[in-house]
């Protein structure tokens, strides 16, 4: 038999996207599926200055109990 372990936990059910957060449900559901799939995943956020990139991430781990650190400098 064997024992696997991971340092990521995994959840049964997506994270619920929280209210404040309009109109992102398809960035939501692409994390929460690369949250979920149980491998290491690689996800690159590109759009348009000030869309919100950020603060969905920030939402996302604040969700799962994730840590978000976005450097300044």
């Amino acid at each position: 038999m064997t024992t696997t372990t991971s340092t990521i936990p995994i959840t049964a059910a997506a994270p619920a996207k929280p209210t404040d957060i309009v109109d992102r449900e398809k960035p939501w559901d692409e994390l929460a599926a690369a949250w979920m799939s149980g491998k290491p995943e690689l996800l690159i956020g590109l759009g348009r200055r000030r869309a919100g990139k950020s603060f969905v991430l920030a939402r996302f781990a604040k969700a799962v109990g994730g840590v978000y650190y976005q450097a300044t400098k």
